[in-house]
């Protein structure tokens, strides 16, 4: 009996120990150094989780310094913040993860202690050497065309730079917690090319991320349908336009065909009242038809709303006097059947024969574009 009751002493003195010892393995300690000016100020630490964000703790500043700690099992990626808007905030990025982490908080905060944090912070440093060089460049105004174009060569040397650097460093480090943050980081804003030249090389711990199995989804599906919109629009170029049936204003069907001239240059804009940026482009479109309506240019709208009162009431506040017309049979999937429309605002130019010479202009191009047009003819 006294044998058994010594074994399970010892048993749990061994427990005891095991467990304190994974305890001291999975425990943070963050030493923070803010400044006696911010004494008294709160200093808030958030981690992410994928697409989940959580508020870890609150601490004041005393003395200059802060600190936090706790456990952590697997590193996560972090943000300490001071402060509100419209007062100065200070940030930090970090790496929580096992070990002291030592922070400076201050206006380009300094982290460190720790591998990932010290791998972090080289990135940091990296990334901020070509980013000042950008800000230099682009501060002085180039005095000629000349001075222009070397300075717009040095930035896209700089922004490649910068762009490849950042590549090649979440490839690096693919297979840990610091290199898959990155890289669920730059899947909100990457193109779908930068995005499969890391997902098809990374490591499977980020290979197998459920975020970045989604993104992958997500972005196959975009380069798919980027694909198929330029394979359309380039099959539309120099081929006659299509007729679609559509709604005047009156209220009565009328064809695409019955406003097209022989004689003209015209512009199809496909808009709607609700989208924001078809909107903003109104005001474009109105400047370039009245300046150009004499030479030989038309313009006719064609909206997807689905609302009449609301696209009347869109026409009156953009103050059109050019021709109108809804679509009303050929749909969403018609139009991208047709002429390759993913999406409003879209233009197509239709030359005096009746092909199409361009599909997708944007806007912010078509004065000069118009202005050329009708200069050469």
């Amino acid at each position: 009996m006294r044998n058994i009751k010594l074994y399970q002493t010892v048993l749990f003195l061994l427990l005891l120990i095991a467990s304190k010892a994974l305890a001291i393995d999975n425990q943070y300690h963050i030493n923070g150094s803010a400044g006696t000016s911010l004494n008294g100020k709160k200093v808030m630490l958030f981690k992410f989780r994928g697409e989940h964000v959580s508020h870890v703790d609150t601490t004041i500043i005393r003395n200059g310094s802060f600190c936090f700690q706790g456990l952590v099992d697997t590193a996560v990626f972090a943000v300490l913040t001071c402060g509100n808007y419209p007062d100065s905030v200070r940030s930090a990025k970090l790496m929580i993860e096992s070990g002291q982490i030592n922070i400076l908080l201050q206006k380009r905060s300094h982290i460190g202690g720790t591998l990932l944090n010290n791998l972090f912070q080289s990135y940091i440093d990296k990334q901020a050497i070509l980013k000042d060089s950008i800000d230099k460049i682009a501060d002085p105004p180039a005095s000629d065309s000349l001075s222009l174009a070397l300075k717009n060569n040095n930035m896209k040397q700089l922004y490649n730079r910068l762009k490849q650097q950042e590549l090649d460093f979440i490839l690096n480090n693919s297979g840990n917690m610091l290199g898959l943050t990155l890289f669920r980081e730059k899947c909100l804003h990457a193109d779908p090319n930068m995005f499969f030249e890391i997902y098809n090389h990374c490591d499977s711990l980020s290979k197998n991320d459920p975020y970045i199995k989604r993104c992958a989804y997500w972005y196959e599906t975009v380069a798919k349908e980027d694909s198929e919109r330029l394979a359309k629009r380039e099959k539309l170029q120099g081929q006659p336009y299509k007729n679609l049936t559509l709604l005047a204003t009156t209220g009565k069907k009328a064809n695409l065909s019955e406003f097209i001239s022989n004689q003209k240059y015209t512009l199809v804009v496909f808009w709607a009242s609700w989208c924001s940026p078809c909107m903003a482009e109104q005001p474009t479109i109105k400047d370039v038809y009245d300046r150009y309506k004499e030479k030989g240019l038309e313009v006719i709208g064609i909206s997807l709303d689905s609302d009449d009162v609301a696209w009347k009431s869109a026409i009156k506040k953009i103050k059109s006097n050019w021709t109108q017309l809804r679509d009303i049979e050929t749909g969403n999937a018609g139009l991208r059947s047709v002429y390759g429309i993913y999406s409003i605002p879209f233009n197509i130019l239709i030359d005096r024969t009746g092909k199409i010479v361009s599909s997708g202009m944007q806007a912010v191009i078509l004065p000069q574009y118009i202005k050329s047009l009708f200069e050469s003819n």
